[in-house]
C-alpha cells in the first residue's frame, strides 16, 4: 500500500511538472506571438510596475526611446526622456490612469539621446489588485513623426491654400448630374446669390440657369453638354450674371469632370467661380481709353491736314 502511494505521488509531481512545463511553453509561445505582432505594427510594448517605479520594456521600445540594452528604464529615467513642453501632459495622463483608471492614451514628443526629436503615440490600460490598488500599466508605443509630419506639412499646404482662395476671392461648388448641386461653399452662395433654402439640388441649378444673362445663357448651356455628354474635361467661361441683389455681375466659371460612368456620362463635377466685374470694368474703361485717344488722334490728324494745304493767292 504504501509503495502505491509512493507511485501515486511520484506521478501526480510528474504530472505537476509536465503541466508547469507546458504552460511556461503556452506562456512562451504567447508572448512571442504577441512580440511578433508588436513588431509588426512596428510597436514597443512596455509595462509600468507601480511599486517598482520601473518599466519592462522589449527591444522595440528601447529603439523607439533610444535607451540602451541594459539600462533600466525607471519612471523617472522615462520623464526625462519627454520633451520638457509635452511633460505635464504626459504626467497628469499616467496619474487619471493610476487614480481614476482611465484608458492611457496621448501623444506626446521625446528627446533621444542622439538629439533626435520623435513624436509618440502611448495607449495603455491600468491593472489593479484584489483590493484595488493600482498595480501596473501596460500598454504600446508607436513612432508616429513621420505622421505628424505628413499632417503639418498638410496643414500648412491647407493654409497657403485657403490664404490664395482668400486672395483670389474664389467659391467651390460640386454638382452630381441627375442631382444637381451637391456642395456649395459660403463664397460662392453668395457670388450666385442663392437664397435660404435654393442652395443645393435641382432647384439650386434652375436658379443660376434663370439668372443667366439671356444672351450668355446658351453658350453656358452648350458648355455643360459638352461636359456631360460630350466627353469635354474641362470648361473655362467668363459670362454675365443677374444677381438678385447686386444686378449685373461678371463671373468667372471654371468647372471639371471629375468622374465619368462605364459609358462615359458625367457623374460628378468640381468648379469654382470667381467674380470678375471690377476687372471687366477695368478693361472697359481701358478700352474706351483707347478708343479717345485714337479719336483725338484722328482729330489732330485731320486739323494739321486742313492747316498745311496751300493758300490760293489773287494777282
Amino acid at each position: 500500500m504504501e509503495i502505491v502511494e509512493r507511485l501515486q505521488l511520484a506521478a501526480k509531481t510528474f504530472a505537476n511538472a509536465l503541466g508547469r512545463k507546458r504552460s511556461e511553453e503556452i506562456l512562451r509561445d504567447s508572448e512571442a506571438r504577441l512580440n511578433l505582432a508588436a513588431d509588426s505594427a512596428e510597436a514597443g510594448l512596455w509595462v509600468l510596475d507601480w511599486n517598482a517605479r520601473a518599466f519592462w520594456v522589449t527591444d522595440r521600445t528601447r529603439a523607439i526611446f533610444g535607451y540602451g540594452p541594459g539600462e533600466v528604464i525607471t519612471l523617472e529615467r522615462f520623464e526625462a526622456s519627454v520633451l520638457p513642453e509635452d511633460l505635464e501632459i504626459v504626467q497628469q495622463t499616467i496619474e487619471r490612469s493610476k487614480h481614476e483608471r482611465d484608458l492611457l492614451n496621448v501623444q506626446f514628443r521625446i528627446l533621444r539621446g542622439d538629439g533626435c526629436v520623435r513624436w509618440v503615440d502611448a495607449r495603455g490600460r491600468p491593472y489593479f489588485t484584489a483590493s484595488g490598488e493600482p498595480e501596473r500599466l501596460m500598454g504600446v508605443t508607436v513612432d508616429i513623426t513621420d505622421r505628424r509630419r505628413m499632417e503639418e506639412a498638410s496643414r500648412a499646404s491647407e493654409a497657403r491654400l485657403s490664404s490664395g482662395v482668400d486672395l483670389a476671392g474664389l467659391g467651390f461648388f460640386e454638382i452630381v448630374f441627375g442631382e444637381g448641386i451637391t456642395y456649395l461653399d459660403e463664397r460662392a452662395r453668395t457670388l450666385f446669390g442663392f437664397p435660404a433654402g435654393v442652395d443645393h439640388g435641382a432647384p439650386a441649378v434652375q436658379f443660376w440657369e434663370e439668372h443667366l444673362h439671356p444672351d450668355d445663357r446658351q453658350d453656358l448651356l452648350n458648355a455643360r453638354t459638352q461636359l456631360r455628354d460630350e466627353g469635354a474635361d474641362r470648361i473655362s467661361k467668363e459670362y454675365r450674371y443677374l444677381h438678385p441683389d447686386l444686378g449685373l455681375r461678371w463671373l468667372h466659371h471654371l468647372s471639371r469632370i471629375d468622374i465619368r460612368d462605364a459609358c462615359g456620362k458625367a457623374v460628378h463635377l468640381i468648379g469654382v467661380i470667381r467674380d470678375i466685374t471690377e476687372s471687366k470694368r477695368a478693361e472697359e474703361e481701358l478700352r474706351q481709353s483707347y478708343a479717345e485717344i485714337e479719336r483725338l488722334k484722328e482729330i489732330g490728324c485731320r486739323r494739321k491736314a486742313t492747316t498745311s494745304e496751300p493758300r490760293l493767292t489773287r494777282p
